[in-house]
């Protein structure tokens, strides 16, 4: 069976005077973005692939739950058509996975998950 776990990024900034596309995470955030990962590693689940929206914040949090349940870093998969996307674009990238692939994690933004 096939297993999809979708996320949202962690808590960011709203202090941050840039670019939304380049907030980061709050040190709050980084905090989730460990627990989350202890929760995914109590799972015992074999995530096969992290695709993920390239902004900031999602590239944050999946960078950190990435060394945590020791996936490579070098094979996320980065996807700038997550960034604020829609349901139907991320469905488009799930779409596309391999055939092999059976454990997905997927990280991106709301609303549109």
């Amino acid at each position: 069976m096939k297993t999809l776990i979708i996320m949202r990024h962690a808590e960011s900034s709203f202090s941050f005077s840039g670019n939304d596309f380049d907030r980061p995470l709050t040190k709050n955030g980084e905090l989730e973005a460990l627990i989350m990962s202890k929760k995914l590693s109590d799972k015992a689940l074999l995530i096969d692939s992290i695709i993920s929206s390239n902004a900031h914040r999602t590239t944050q949090t999946a960078n950190i739950l990435s060394k945590s349940i020791q996936f490579d870093e070098s094979k996320i998969n980065w996807q700038s058509a997550l960034y604020h996307a829609p349901t139907s674009q991320i469905i488009k990238c799930i779409e596309h996975c391999e055939s092999s692939i059976n454990t997905v994690l997927l990280i991106c933004h709301n609303p549109g998950i």
